[in-house]
């Protein structure tokens, strides 16, 4: 009996440490990419089923998800442009007399379209990532990660990633993955979002899809003086309410 606990521990230890890898997981994820995003799906269906939930508020927020690749990895275009420019140096260098043997073939080609920058940069590692500013300052290399949440059940209704390292352009594709849902789950009435997400564009799209927005305008500060009075306490959320509509407008 020992002999066979031991053998499935070390079984599943094996499979942990050396099949679960970054690879396996990716091709995991590519090979059922339907099936797994179609369970985000079923959970709330499943849940409205039940009696649990029924779309109405929600809340947008977004969280900086870290990338496999280190932010020392990136390479800057202006960098690779110097690389390039010598790696075709050596290879006019070796190619020269062959091309001293060729005839002319018409007219030098136009010179490329602008592109990237000398200050953008790109990951060797992980191409797609880009750094961001985290929570407690610094950067890393990482993702956006956007989630849609109903406030009644916590229950996660819509996802996505993206490259943006804010969130104000953010509300628009939140909007569209919430038009996409089963009409099953009813239909979302409010979007909750910090002031990130705030913009006029952001406002009047929300208004768009007969959702009520209910965006921050600004950072409330911390620590407010206990001497403020209460008329300005009172004043505060009809200001910011006013401030909204005259956007939307």
């Amino acid at each position: 009996m020992n002999d066979t606990v031991s053998d499935r521990g070390a079984t599943m230890a094996n499979f942990t440490n050396a099949d679960r890898d970054h690879d396996t997981i990716a091709a995991f994820r590519r090979r059922f990419l339907a099936q797994l995003e179609s369970l985000f799906v079923q959970v709330p269906l499943l849940a409205r089923e039940m009696k649990l939930m029924k779309l109405g508020r929600l809340a947008l927020d977004g969280t900086k998800m870290k990338a496999n690749a280190s932010k020392h990895k990136a390479l800057s275009y202006g960098h690779a442009k110097k690389i390039e420019a010598q790696l075709k140096a050596e290879v006019s260098a070796l190619t020269a007399q062959a091309e001293a043997a060729d005839q002319p073939r018409g007219r030098e080609p136009e010179p490329p379209l602008p592109g990237p920058r000398d200050t953008d940069q790109v990951n060797l590692t992980d191409e797609q990532s880009r750094i961001m500013p985290v929570s407690g300052g610094g950067f890393e290399q990482c993702y956006n990660a956007q989630a849609g949440v109903d406030t009644e059940t916590m229950l996660v209704v819509s996802a996505h990633i993206t490259q943006a390292t804010n969130d104000k352009q953010e509300v628009v594709p939140a909007l569209s993955k919430l038009c996409a849902l089963p009409e099953a789950l009813g239909a979302a009435t409010d979007l909750l979002a910090d002031t990130g997400y705030f913009s006029q564009a952001n406002v009047q799209a929300c208004i768009g899809s007969n959702i009520q927005p209910s965006l921050a305008v600004e950072r409330d500060q911390y620590h407010q003086s206990v001497f403020l009075s209460d008329s300005l306490l009172t004043l505060r959320l009809p200001i910011k309410r006013m401030n909204m509509l005259r956007l939307a407008a």
